[in-house]
């Protein structure tokens, strides 16, 4: 659950992984491991923003059902963490430029606790950057999680 303009909004996908262990008898195999992991995690967390950006593209445009967020990782950090897309299509759609779709976007964006940052760059792109404290909070209460 994530908390977007004071109220609680819930993901539209909900993956839980369990992940069982043992020593890795090499380097190799480590390596090969955390390569995977890391990938995987990269999966998940692109989905959750997927659903967060299409959550704040409904919410702040008003459409009435959910769009496509399309979030990819950004091409260089400088810019941020990920980008947000959706802004592009919808520009045609709505036919009003998409850098002006973009903005309350990029505003609705900002009310979540998982995003640090939010801006607008080019004809309409959301660039995105995570909240260190955030992150910092779901990789600690994820490995407090003994249950899982």
């Amino acid at each position: 659950m994530v908390r977007m303009a004071g109220r609680r909004v819930k993901a539209t996908s909900t993956l839980t992984l369990t992940l069982t262990l043992t020593v890795a008898p090499t380097l190799a195999q480590s390596l090969a491991l955390t390569l995977a992991l890391t990938y995987l995690c990269a999966m998940l967390l692109e989905r959750y923003l997927e659903a967060l950006g299409s959550q704040a593209i409904e919410t702040a445009l008003g459409l009435g059902e959910p769009r496509p967020a399309i979030v990819r990782p950004t091409q260089d950090p400088k810019f941020g963490d990920f980008q947000l897309n959706g802004a592009m299509p919808l520009g045609k759609e709505l036919e009003r430029p998409p850098r002006e779709i973009a903005e309350p976007i990029a505003e609705a964006l900002r009310e979540i606790d998982a995003i640090a940052k939010a801006e607008v760059a080019g004809p309409g792109f959301v660039n995105i950057r995570l909240a260190p404290q955030w992150i910092a909070s779901l990789l600690t209460d994820t490995l407090r999680d003994t249950e899982r």
